[in-house]
């Protein structure tokens, strides 16, 4: 028996395992991850679960302390725990319905581009955009090279290759327009050359925490234009599709309730308004002046 269990505790999954145990309440780790939001696990899985850990111990201790003293019989917390449990459920539900509607749930780019054309005032620049290149080397003879190379219609991709420390960086920057607040942020004399420097003129070379760099602008687009609709498909696609889910579920419950008024499952009562009765006086049946309905 001994080494039975020995030989399942050593193939238990690690997720499995329990983490904490107060009374007959076990924490696994498996439960804990689910718990913690993902960018807190990544920076440090060991610390989240820790922290998350104490949390738990500390809460489990706090509602036996509760239950010892009879808390839990009280109405109100009767009614609190009700009222909780009454949102999970509808929370469960929305999540459940709206999980089935994105399974067939489709935007076009149609659809997209005609939302596009029918608000189209309302998407407006804020700020200047820029398109540019940003070369950063490892010496300043590399730095000086590209430049030349670039001055000599030498394709971009090509030099940001022989010469960037970071190619594909280098190269992907320059296929996306960028707030000029943005724009080189991490180099801030490259962002203030962009803010001066005309379409297609190189920077000087500046060197900048040990590396050689340059800017050179390839496109702009002034603050008050329309923003070019590459830019915006992915978020007007990602509007629609929260619009369409807020239609279907709306239209979800719409159906719930006809479906109970149909069945005689809802009645309600007179909601009686209070504010033309005197002050300090009881209020009867008598002195109701209004009855306000729902809908």
């Amino acid at each position: 028996m001994i080494l039975l269990s020995g030989c399942l505790e050593q193939h238990q999954a690690p997720d499995q395992k329990p983490l904490a145990k107060v009374k007959d309440q076990v924490l696994t780790v498996q439960e804990a991850k689910s718990r913690i939001p993902d960018f807190v696990y990544q920076q440090d899985s060991v610390a989240a679960l820790k922290n998350y850990r104490k949390k738990w111990i500390q809460q489990q201790l706090l509602v036996d302390e509760a239950k010892r003293l009879n808390l839990d019989k009280k109405a109100e917390v009767k009614a609190k725990i009700q009222e909780t449990e009454n949102e999970v459920y509808a929370n469960v539900l929305r999540d459940f319905v709206i999980g089935q509607y994105d399974r067939k749930l489709a935007i076009t780019r149609q659809e997209a581009q005609n939302y596009y054309e029918a608000h189209k005032d309302q998407f407006i620049l804020n700020e200047r955009f820029v398109k540019y290149r940003h070369l950063v080397a490892a010496t300043a003879e590399d730095a000086q090279h590209a430049k030349a190379d670039l001055m000599r219609g030498i394709e971009w991709p090509k030099v940001a290759r022989e010469y960037s420390v970071n190619p594909q960086k280098a190269i992907e920057q320059s296929a996306e327009f960028w707030p000029i607040s943005m724009a080189a942020k991490n180099a801030q004399p490259m962002n203030k050359f962009l803010k001066v420097i005309g379409l297609t003129e190189i920077s000087p070379i500046r060197k900048i925490n040990g590396q050689y760099h340059f800017v050179q602008l390839v496109e702009d687009r002034a603050k008050g234009q329309h923003p070019d609709l590459r830019w915006l498909m992915d978020q007007i696609e990602d509007w629609l599709r929260i619009e369409k889910r807020k239609r279907h579920f709306s239209s979800y419950i719409k159906n719930l309730q006809l479906k109970a008024e149909a069945n005689n499952e809802i009645e309600k009562f007179d909601v009686i308004s209070k504010s033309t009765a005197p002050d300090n006086s009881k209020i009867s049946n008598d002195t109701l002046t209004t009855a306000i309905n729902d809908e």
